[in-house]
């Protein structure tokens, strides 16, 4: 039940390698107590974790707030953060364990389904579909202000009469700039992979 994704990054790709050193900072600042480095990591990966989540769940509230109970549970417990081993599937491990838990308690998946879940899914690939739902987010709030509102809203799972109807714009200026957004982010992301969402 994993996504296959291409992305675009040949020489814009991000240094992976620095990606795991911030993540690691920021997991021994936390431990430390720091609520700055708890509010970064918040901020980082709050929004791409929910949309992990709800792919399994198909229900965004319950995955919103299965990744607040996740950022309460490591502040609660930060103290064991000075044990994690490896820091970068520290993570991304207790957000596909609690999907798991919530999938189990709740009986959506018949068994078999959910065991597939279990072991197709690997860590590495729920970290790549994280970080890859981290870089959208981050390429959107980088495009022209109302694209940005649009693909924003649009990933929050709003169709365009209700975007429309938020923002006070019409149902073609929505159209409009979500196609323009689009063309933007092809130059980073695949066209497959930009389907998933717009």
């Amino acid at each position: 039940m994993s996504i296959v994704v291409c992305n675009r990054f040949d020489s814009n790709e991000i240094d992976t390698m620095t990606e795991v050193h911030n993540l690691q900072n920021l997991l021994v600042r936390i431990a430390a107590g720091d609520t700055v480095a708890y509010d970064q990591l918040f901020r980082k990966y709050y929004a791409s974790m929910v949309l992990y989540a709800d792919r399994m769940l198909k229900s965004k509230s319950e995955s919103e707030d299965l990744v607040v109970d996740l950022f309460c549970s490591l502040w609660n417990k930060r103290s064991q953060l000075y044990e994690v081993k490896s820091e970068q599937g520290y993570i991304f491990t207790l957000l596909r364990n609690k999907v798991i838990d919530l999938l189990r308690y709740k009986k959506r998946f018949q068994q078999e389904e959910l065991m597939d879940f279990v072991s197709e899914e690997s860590i590495e690939e729920t970290i790549f579909e994280v970080e890859l739902y981290v870089q959208l987010r981050e390429a959107i709030e980088n495009l022209p202000k109302k694209c940005a509102e649009v693909l924003r809203l649009k990933m929050e799972g709003l169709d365009d009469h209700e975007i429309a109807k938020r923002l006070g714009i019409q149902y073609e200026t929505v159209r409009s700039h979500t196609k323009r957004g689009v063309v933007l982010l092809r130059e980073k992301f695949d066209k497959t992979f930009l389907l998933l969402f717009f």
